[in-house]
This record gives C-alpha cells, sequence and structure tokens, in this order.
C-alpha cells in the first residue's frame, strides 16, 4: 500500500526510529510542512500547514495513496477540513492525537466537522479514547488506543546515554506540570539539587529555591542525556481534564531513571505503582517530600524499580507495537471494504 506520512519532524529527522522507518511491507511517502512563507509566527505556521495540505491534496492521484497518516491534532484537522471539503475517499488515520486541554464552541464544531470521517484516531490513554469520543462525536471503533513509544528504544542515538551519573533529580516537559508544586518540594529539600528542563514560558511566575536549576535551548538528545542521568526523575503532572506526562514517563523508563509522579487519569495506563513507578498523592507536598527522601537514601529500591520500568518499556514502548497497531487498522479497513 501507498502511505502517505504527513508529520513535522518526518524531514528533519528521516532517520528518526519510527513505524514508517521499521515497517517495508508498505510503501511510506513522507512530507512534512512546507514553509512558503519564510518566517516565524503561529499564524504563519498555520497558513504554510493548510498551503501544505492543499498542494498534497492536488497530488494525491500521482501517489496513487490508500492511506494518509498525519501526525498530532493540527496536522489533522487541516487534513481532514481539506478533506471533507475536496469530498476526498483516501482514509485517513490520525496519528498521536493528544489534546492540551477540551474543546469547547466553535472550536469543537470545527473540529467535529474535520473528523468526521477520518477512518481511525490513535491516542495515548483509554482516558483519552473516552473524552474524545465524546468531545469529537467519533465512535468507539474508530478510537485506537496505543502507548506512546518514541524512538528510545530503538534508535542508536537514545542508548548508552548514561554516560555521567549526577546526584540530582531531574524533572522535564512543558505542557500539563505542576511546577509549583516542585518548587514547594523542592523547597523542603534544600540539600538535594533539582534540574528542571523545560522552555522558561513554563516556569513564568513560579518561585523556585536555590536548589532548583533550569535547563533550556538544548538538543532533545542532550534534553535526553539529563534525564539518562539522573538519580530521580520527578514529574509533577497538573492536566487532569486530558492528558500530559506520557512522553516523561516513557523516557525515564526507557532510560532506566526511577519515576516519581502522581497518577492521573490519562497516565494511569503506564503507572504500577511500586512496580514501574513511585506514586505520591495529588497536591501532597509531605508525601512526595517522603517518597524522595526514601528513594533517594535507599539505591537499591529505587534500582528495582528503574529495573522494572525498563522491563514494562521494552514490551510497551518499542516501535514494533507502532508497526502492529498500523498493520491491524490498515487491516481491518481492508476487510470492511472488501464486505461492502
Amino acid at each position: 500500500m501507498n502511505i502517505l506520512i504527513l508529520a513535522e519532524h518526518v524531514t528533519t529527522d528521516p532517520d528518526r526510529a519510527v513505524f514508517y522507518n521499521a515497517d517495508d511491507k508498505h510503501h511510506y511517502i513522507k512530507r512534512g510542512i512546507k514553509k512558503y512563507i519564510q518566517c516565524k509566527g503561529r499564524g504563519v505556521y498555520f497558513f504554510n500547514l493548510l498551503l501544505t495540505v492543499i498542494a498534497l491534496r492536488c497530488s494525491w492521484r500521482k501517489y496513487q495513496l490508500d492511506f494518509i497518516v498525519s501526525d498530532n491534532p493540527r496536522i489533522a484537522l487541516f487534513v481532514g477540513f481539506v478533506n471533507r471539503l475536496t469530498c476526498c475517499r483516501i482514509e485517513h488515520v490520525v496519528w498521536n492525537f493528544n489534546v492540551l486541554s477540551e474543546y469547547t464552541g466553535l472550536k469543537r464544531l470545527f473540529s467535529r466537522f474535520a473528523l468526521k470521517h477520518v477512518r481511525n484516531i490513535v491516542v495515548y490513554s483509554n482516558h483519552e479514547a473516552a473524552l474524545y469520543g465524546r468531545v469529537f462525536n467519533i465512535p468507539t471503533e474508530r478510537i485506537t488506543v496505543k502507548l506512546y513509544s518514541g524512538p528510545y528504544l530503538d534508535d542508536p542515538r537514545y542508548q548508552n546515554l548514561q554516560d555521567r551519573p549526577e546526584d540530582m533529580i531531574v524533572s522535564a516537559g512543558f505542557s500539563g506540570r505542576d511546577y509549583p508544586f516542585l518548587a514547594r518540594v523542592a523547597a523542603e529539600l534544600p540539600d538535594i539539587p533539582f534540574r528542571v528542563l523545560a522552555y522558561p514560558a513554563a516556569l513564568a511566575g513560579v518561585d523556585l529555591p536555590a536548589n532548583v536549576e533550569v535547563v533550556s535551548g538544548i538538543s532533545e538528545i542532550e534534553y535526553c542525556r539529563h534525564i539518562a542521568n539522573a538519580r530521580l526523575f520527578f514529574l509533577p503532572i497538573k492536566n487532569k481534564t486530558t492528558a500530559n506526562g506520557h512522553i516523561g514517563i516513557v523516557q525515564a523508563m526507557c532510560f532506566k531513571t526511577p519515576l516519581l509522579t502522581n497518577m492521573t487519569d490519562g497516565t494511569s495506563d503506564y503507572l504500577r505503582p511500586d512496580q514501574n513507578a513511585v506514586v505520591f498523592p495529588d497536591g501532597d507536598v509531605p508525601a512526595a517530600v517522603q517518597c524522595i527522601k526514601d528513594y533517594w537514601s535507599n539505591r537499591e529500591k529505587a534500582n528495582q524499580i528503574a529495573l522494572q520500568a525498563y522491563e514494562f518499556a521494552t514490551k510497551h514502548f518499542n516501535v514494533q507495537q507502532d508497526v502492529d497497531a498500523l498493520e491491524q487498522i490498515i487491516q481491518v479497513n481492508t476487510a470492511k471494504s472488501k464486505t461492502c
């Protein structure tokens, strides 16, 4: 089958270990967002995205496409919107659909219109499957739940990053993080260094104590190197509406860094308390502080959590899981087409 992949990193990092590089059963045509206008800005990005989708739509017959796989909600909505306006009948699969907040009003109406005829939406968690099914009016049979994987286990660039272990606690990520909570916890542990890997905007207005260092503007590989070399990964999540934290959880488990986090509906599919992660109660500073003390002082117990997490990762976060998920979607669609 000829499958068009429209994703942001598909041309900027073509060697990334993802399903379309690991799957030789199908022919993948890889396209990124073309910069028709060479300047920055959110409006410019969306305009370039729209022009990219329209340009591809004009040439889809040339590629004799069977499927279109779009990555992330922004691309998915533009592809779906153009498809509907042009009566495109090529099957559309939305990959890694994850929104920061529940859509309402005109945004919800536009999204329902754009996603009405998609073949399948692939999401990170069961919580999101139920939420998006309701918000976007998508039948359950057209939603696939697949745990986030990423390239971390299968890409040689992410292997052997643990080259300079440090006695510090790392926290990372931009969306849905509770950094005010982290600041309160860190203030109770002045002798333990914390390092936060995030854009400054994620920490705006947060009064960080002296033992918290902020690192930004680094490559993804260096970002992951900090996680791999940390003694603990502290991940406080505040987004309880949709879901956030998947990437951080996957990175911690793949890099064998003991994970301390709070349980949310959006991440509960990944966490097995006291097996592959240490889970502290939401908003409970004393409990979080005690968890850190326990696992900071007991390396053997922390390493056991990390090893069990890595075993979980090898079963669920590898590229083959993504290959199998897409193949299942294709097979189901093929079977339906034969019966129509």
